[in-house]
């Protein structure tokens, strides 16, 4: 897997993850001190999440960092 590949398949874990716990990218945003904008191009897949990022999404959505980086995209879905 490229590293595009790898921000996209993050990015869509991500997103899932913020939509299983029921959030607005707002609500996330305001969570974690990302800044709306910033929600959306991760979420978008436009720019890479950093590990700070990544740890304060997985706290906010109730999910764990190794989820976000290495899970199951198909995994999470089920539970959407």
């Amino acid at each position: 897997m490229d590293t595009e590949q790898q921000v996209r398949a993050i990015a869509e874990r991500a997103r899932l993850a913020r939509k299983r716990s029921g959030l607005t990218q707002e609500e996330l945003s305001r969570k974690t001190r990302i800044a709306p904008r910033s929600v959306r191009r991760k979420e978008n897949a436009e720019t890479d999440f950093t590990t700070s990022e990544l740890i304060a999404w997985a706290a906010a959505t109730d999910t764990t960092f190794q989820a976000l980086m290495l899970g199951d995209a198909d995994e999470m879905k089920a539970t959407a």
